[in-house]
């Protein structure tokens, strides 16, 4: 949850049963961004470790705030902040690129792999200036494997449904969800990673479809993009 400067951007860890834990601090959270005055935010996994990172576009509703806050500006840097896997997030400033260590007033973001190499790029939006597209030249070097979800039962888009994916002993879950952030949509494709290459040969994916069917593909190769339809009929 974003917050205004002074506060900071919240982190509520849902452990499967109520209720959530408050981990703004021990994340690191707190000290990542009490200075900046958060909008457009997403977790994404951007360099495909199967573990979700953060990224948050910032700028500041008073343009002469710096003329009494020194340490407050009006345009703010873009946040990546990579996760360590145990909810421990550090800010990639240094090496993500030139645009996080300069300045916007960005208000919307948007995630997507726009150019389909299989990793997650974004783009982020301006009151006064282009919008910013980012692409991401880190994703590929991990295995990933993507999914088109096509809705027959359920809506086209499958918005609700719940795709878990297994390789190895690891699990990851996400969730395609319909809301997005401020002045933006997110691209609907699901990307998960693995890991590092070359991965597995084949992996399976489960589906828990908005209609209540669940389905599971096996064989999918991973790498390339998948475009699942949603069955017709329920198994018997």
């Amino acid at each position: 949850m974003t917050a205004f400067d002074a506060e900071y951007h919240s982190l509520f860890i849902n452990h499967g049963t109520l209720p959530f834990e408050h981990s703004t601090i021990q994340s690191g959270m707190a000290h990542l961004t009490m200075q900046y005055v958060g909008w457009g935010t997403h977790f994404l996994d951007y360099d495909n470790d199967g573990i979700m990172d953060l990224m948050t576009v910032t700028g500041h509703v008073n343009k002469v705030v710096g003329l009494t806050r020194p340490n407050v500006t009006y345009k703010e840097r873009p946040l990546l902040l990579r996760n360590n896997g145990k909810g421990i997030f550090r800010n990639m400033e240094e090496s993500a690129g030139p645009v996080f260590r300069s300045q916007y007033d960005a208000w919307g973001l948007a995630v997507g792999d726009y150019d389909n190499d299989g990793d997650t790029d974004a783009i982020f939006i301006c009151l006064q200036d282009r919008p910013v597209l980012l692409r991401n030249n880190i994703g590929q070097d991990n295995a990933w494997i993507g999914f088109q979800l096509v809705g027959t039962q359920s809506n086209r888009d499958a918005i609700g449904s719940k795709l878990t994916f297994r390789f190895g002993s690891r699990k990851l879950v996400r969730w395609i969800t319909g809301g997005a952030s401020i002045f933006s949509s997110h691209d609907r494709p699901m990307i998960f990673g693995p890991g590092t290459k070359p991965g597995p040969r084949t992996v399976s994916v489960e589906i828990r479809w908005p209609h209540g069917e669940n389905q599971t593909v096996t064989g999918l190769t991973p790498n390339q993009y998948h475009r699942i339809v949603e069955p017709t009929e329920a198994k018997k």
